[in-house]
């Protein structure tokens, strides 16, 4: 389900800061057009409108064209017990080579935490709120809901501070 949902796809990437998607709805159905509007990740509230066009929709394999140069290919294939997703990504022409090469780290970083979840209970969980709450959420909705538990971490070890700051008061008589 991940390559034909489009939205779900779109939220893993790793690149991508901020994202609308500006069309309702959007069908992978080849020939299909869908507008979406992102900025990337190191650049300062910087918007793009890009236009991706189906050129191949099947339960396997989906291939996008996208109005700025690149070309993306997703496509799943068993072999044997094993399941391979592959991602094929060309790179546009006009990007240096440091660009080119940050992308790909972004990928390669994101791909490694995520595999790095073991089939431990807490791995587990882990890779349920992943799937469930955080691939459902763009990048920016990401780093507030980060930024508020951390903001809630820390109010409570304030709280905790406190309350063994009185303890020690009162058991000691200070």
């Amino acid at each position: 389900m991940l390559i034909m949902d489009f939205e779900r796809w779109l939220r893993f990437n790793p690149a991508w800061y901020e994202l609308e998607i500006l069309t309702r709805e959007p069908k992978v159905d080849k020939g299909a057009g869908i507008k979406v509007k992102m900025s990337f990740e190191g650049e300062e509230k910087k918007f793009q409108k890009v236009k991706f066009s189906v050129e191949e929709a099947s339960p396997d394999k989906v291939v996008y064209a996208l109005s700025n140069g690149k070309r993306i290919e997703l496509s799943i294939r068993n072999e044997g017990d094993v399941t391979l997703l592959s991602h094929r990504e060309t790179l546009h022409a006009s990007e240096s080579e440091e660009e080119k090469e940050e992308e790909v780290k972004h990928w390669l970083a994101a791909i490694k935490h995520y595999a790095e979840l073991k089939n431990t209970p807490l791995a587990k969980l882990s890779r349920f709120f992943i799937d469930r709450v955080l691939l459902r959420m763009n990048p920016m909705q990401r780093r507030i809901t980060v930024l508020i538990i951390l903001l809630q971490a820390g109010l409570l070890a304030t709280a905790l501070f406190a309350l063994l700051v009185i303890y020690v008061k009162h058991r000691f008589n200070l």
